[in-house]
């Protein structure tokens, strides 16, 4: 609680020095809130009762430089509000004062089609609705916190959210517009554990769910994405990664007779895992992601299609989520589809297919939307490797290069490191050898083409 009273008062001396009338407001005053101190439930009524005759007695001349994040309780001890504790604060006094519009200032342009930090070519969404925006905040969106989205719907409030380091920024506004059918945005949870009971033994018995859920519940634990198999022979579902431990072992002496007799023949959980969310996509749509995300070898451990049919969760191995979160970002928004190329041999043939596609690749982004990437070009003995793909002088990189004894693997492994998608492998050369490495490339999600006659003359 300390950092807010500082800050209040620091910003409300600045303004002061600037001949900005100003006053350090203590929230505690007036927002009152339950024990749960760290994440406290606010006292509607009683705050509001508070709030409105505080700022009545304040004077009106004086800009008033607010706490956020904390509150206190019936005997005056300091609570604090939790996760977007502070966006809460200004919700919650927009709502008992009446004020109709808020702007939030953060260190990003607004709300992205997915996080800017892992697409690059995400786009900033102008408008999205109250539901929307909770959607994103329930999924990840860290900007965001659904119970700052609650306060603002009954008086239809409005939300900006603005960059503070960029005033051309017009940021996203959040407000009661329509649902719209496009799709909004990608979000992810990476803390979260996957939760799996296995139990062939289970088939036909009634009432499994419930003591799952009511056991987890007693120790406060809440359970996202749910997948069921048939007949109750298996359920997975998610739940927050710091409480994984706690909940195995309430489970495990939940289900200790079941365990005994067979009948679960296991219960284990990972947090190697993702949740990849995309608001506003339902499953008849998501076909071609799906075949997308097949084919670059991403493994989907869990599906699970929201009652609206507008949102679409995955459950992923967590060391997939920046490739599977662009393989997504491309399909569903018809944005620039990124196809990384590895070329092998350097000669007249594979030289040549260089500057092809470096001369043309301008005229593919804009004709087809799709951005040719060569990350990688291999000779006998020698590779160079870039991820953000290589420039006209690569020639003179690749002569300053070391001997590699080991191209293909190296080409692979570097492909993993960097969580490249959609992967091409050409090869130009006339080597035996390398064309042995083919199946390394195709198990490693690699397409591969080839001019290499030698490819149509072996065995295998």
């Amino acid at each position: 609680a300390q950092g807010e009273l500082i800050a209040a008062k620091t910003v409300a001396a600045l303004l002061n020095n600037l001949n900005i009338k100003s006053a350090a407001i203590d929230s505690r005053t007036f927002l009152k809130t339950n024990d749960n101190f760290g994440n406290a439930n606010i006292n509607n009524e009683l705050s509001e009762i508070n709030t409105q005759e505080y700022f009545t007695k304040h004077n009106r001349n004086t800009t008033p430089i607010v706490t956020g994040f904390i509150a206190s309780n019936n005997k005056n001890e300091t609570t604090t509000l939790g996760r977007n504790g502070t966006n809460y604060s200004a919700s919650l006094i927009a709502d008992f004062l009446n004020i109709k519009n808020i702007e939030s200032y953060t260190h990003v342009d607004g709300i992205f089609t997915a996080n800017p930090e892992i697409v690059t070519n995400a786009k900033i969404i102008d408008q999205i609705n109250y539901h929307e925006a909770s959607e994103l905040a329930n999924f990840g969106a860290t900007i965001l916190h659904s119970k700052s989205i609650d306060p603002l719907i009954n008086k239809n409030i409005s939300l900006r959210i603005l960059n503070t380091f960029n005033r051309d920024n017009k940021g996203t506004i959040i407000n009661n517009t329509k649902t719209s059918k496009e799709i909004k945005s990608i979000s992810t949870q990476e803390n979260v554990a996957l939760v799996n009971i296995i139990g062939k033994g289970l088939l036909g018995k009634k009432g499994i769910d419930a003591r799952i859920f009511s056991r987890l519940s007693n120790i406060n634990i809440s359970v996202g994405i749910i997948s069921q198999g048939s007949s109750e022979r298996g359920v997975s579902f998610i739940i927050p990664k710091n409480k994984a431990n706690a909940a195995k072992k309430e489970l495990l002496d939940e289900f200790k007779y079941e365990i005994s007799t067979q009948d679960i023949q296991g219960i284990n959980s990972t947090d190697k895992v993702s949740v990849i969310t995309i608001v506003g996509q339902n499953i008849a749509g998501f076909s071609s992601s799906l075949d997308y995300l097949k084919q670059n070898r991403i493994e989907i451990l869990l599906i699970n299609n929201t009652i609206s049919g507008n949102n679409i969760s995955i459950v992923i191995p967590k060391k997939n989520t920046r490739k599977a979160v662009n393989v997504i970002h491309s399909q569903v928004f018809g944005a620039i589809k990124t196809i990384h190329i590895a070329i092998v041999g350097k000669g007249t043939v594979g030289g040549s297919l260089i500057t092809q596609i470096l001369k043309s690749k301008e005229k593919i982004v804009s004709k087809k939307s799709i951005d040719l990437k060569v990350f990688a070009i291999a000779g006998s003995q020698k590779v160079l490797l870039n991820k953000n793909g290589i420039t006209d002088n690569w020639e003179n990189n690749y002569d300053l290069l070391n001997k590699n004894k080991n191209i293909s693997k190296t080409i692979i492994d570097y492909a993993e490191k960097y969580h490249l998608e959609n992967l091409i492998v050409i090869d130009n050369t006339a080597s035996e050898n390398f064309v042995g490495t083919y199946n390394d490339f195709i198990k490693n999600g690699f397409d591969v083409i080839s001019s290499n006659k030698i490819a149509n003359t072996q065995q295998y």
